[in-house]
């Protein structure tokens, strides 16, 4: 315990200017090669932008900063019960951000969707994606969070950087509904990276939140005929919400006092810094990019119609006599799930 308290001191802890000019040029990079990447190909395209665009500006930042990587991070395994309760917390989780989401459609009077392209149509498409939705996007977005910008706000102290971090990690998806989705797990990962003095903690407990909507969405798409309506119901979301709650509460308590423990022994060494405007100017030029992002989502959400270039006339229909229309629906799998049945009336003047 005495060593590891050692590897919790500032001196492995960057700057807060420096992380927060690091969630600058992660998010420009995000919104500028991220983007082009995942629509060229969605599953490819999120594992670049993971690996390329999210972890690799975080390891060289640490090493152009000569920081110890393992002991900056805290790339510490935090004990087989911990990373049990670390799992149930991130499934529990889970299930009550899906019920939230669609209480939050019903408030907010739109969904947010994914481009068809998204959803795969075969084996290979649907491993990528899942390898990059559980396995990529945690490692790296919580080797940038937890393991480097919560470190340099932990400067500040340590309840201001679970805070902090969590408000930037959900602002992040540049989406006004998915920061509302996003605090609660956010605040978890934060404050359970903190307290098992451990950032496998928090990819754990990301990694087993992915996992259920990882499974959710590909099973839509393999499976089209799957009723979801129990999974985005009130008592499951209640369900998750207290198996979530259970599973934090435990984690806490099997790790003791060990962050408590490790703050306080930083704390005695040298008193949290007191930041200074220089230190947040790179999250001024943030402010108006995610602002633009909730104004352009409002917009195509509640009036769709705003966007449209030019107005649709409907021309004459071409027949003068009763038709009836039969089609097949086919999944994007090409499997047939139904007909369909239209028929046309058409009336004097219409």
């Amino acid at each position: 315990m005495t060593v590891f308290r050692k590897q919790q001191t500032e001196d492995t802890a960057p700057s807060l200017l420096g992380v927060n000019t690091l969630y600058l040029i992660s998010m420009i990079l995000i919104l500028t090669l991220g983007t082009s990447l995942q629509a060229w190909n969605p599953g490819i395209g999120l594992l670049l932008t993971e690996i390329g665009l999210i972890w690799l500006p975080a390891f060289l930042f640490l090493w152009r900063s000569n920081l110890p990587l393992d002991d900056t991070i805290r790339w510490h395994w935090p004990g087989l019960l911990t990373a049990g309760f670390a799992v149930l917390a991130g499934i529990g989780f889970s299930f009550f951000t899906i019920w939230l989401a669609e209480a939050a459609s019903d408030l907010f009077g739109y969904t947010l969707w994914l481009p068809p392209q998204f959803y795969p149509r075969t084996f290979s498409e649907g491993l990528i994606l899942f390898t990059g939705l559980v396995i990529a996007a945690p490692l790296c977005e919580e080797f940038l969070f937890r393991g480097v910008i919560q470190r340099g706000y932990e400067r500040i102290g340590v309840r201001a950087a679970i805070i902090s971090v969590s408000l930037m990690f959900a602002a992040y998806h540049l989406s006004l509904q998915r920061f509302i989705l996003l605090i609660p797990i956010s605040l978890v990962l934060s404050f359970a990276a903190w307290r098992s003095a451990s950032v496998i903690t928090s990819i754990l407990v990301h990694a087993s939140y992915n996992l259920v909507a990882a499974t959710i969405l590909l099973a839509g798409s393999f499976q089209p005929n799957i009723n979801f309506e129990l999974a985005v119901s009130l008592p499951v979301g209640v369900v998750g919400l207290l198996i979530g709650g259970f599973g934090i509460w435990a984690l806490a308590r099997v790790q003791g006092n060990i962050g408590v423990e490790l703050d306080s022994g930083s704390a005695s060494e040298t008193s949290p810094e007191l930041p200074t405007k220089k230190d947040f100017w790179p999250l001024l030029a943030v402010v108006p990019v995610i602002a633009l992002m909730i104004v352009a989502e409002l917009i195509l959400g509640l009036f769709p119609s705003a966007l449209a270039v030019e107005s649709l006339n409907l021309q004459p229909a071409p027949w003068y006599q009763p038709v009836e229309l039969v089609y097949d629906i086919h999944s994007r799998t090409d499997e047939l799930l139904g007909k369909a049945e239209c028929q046309i009336n058409p009336t004097v003047d219409s």
